[in-house]
């Protein structure tokens, strides 16, 4: 079996509870689409990748540009409470000590990975941040072969089922 050498990993609910801000920047688009209010349950269960999807078969009537105004414009305002997974920072230690490279990739928009991720002091450790994934699956094959990476010897880490 091929030794790990490379790490890829996500960004929300890997490295960052930000679950709450999520939801309710999520259920501020419903209300704004005088739509019921999902519950925590809901969103772990029928949120998914790609958002496009997601929002398509929610709200249908709804332009993707607008919802994701609606989104961001509260995300902005909830994420500055987000904090550390336990455990997450001696992870990235533990990966900078041994000099494995390690990859962001998230569908976290640019704006709030910068805001986050410098106030959380943790961009440092990173080689590069793919943020704004929307699809993961093409996304990840750019990262390898940009960086010439042997996908037997790369892990990637996430949270969800599409991770």
């Amino acid at each position: 079996m091929p030794e790990i050498r490379n790490v890829i990993l996500d960004w929300s609910g890997t490295l960052v509870d930000d679950f709450n801000p999520v939801l309710e920047a999520t259920n501020e688009i419903f209300k704004h689409y005088g739509k019921s209010a999902c519950s925590a349950e809901d969103v772990r269960e029928k949120c998914y990748l790609p958002f496009p999807d997601f929002y398509k078969q929610y709200l249908p009537e709804s332009a993707l540009p607008e919802l994701d105004h609606h989104y961001h414009t509260a995300f902005k305002l909830l994420q500055t409470g987000i904090a550390m997974l336990p455990h997450a920072i001696d992870f990235l230690d533990y990966l900078q000590t041994r000099q494995m490279p390690t990859f962001l990739l998230s569908t976290i928009h640019k704006e709030h990975f910068e805001a986050q991720g410098g106030r959380l002091n943790v961009k440092k450790y990173f080689k590069h941040a793919y943020v704004q994934a929307l699809d993961k699956r093409k996304v990840i094959l750019h990262l390898l072969a940009e960086h010439d990476l042997d996908p037997s010897e790369t892990i990637f880490i996430g949270d969800m089922v599409h991770d």
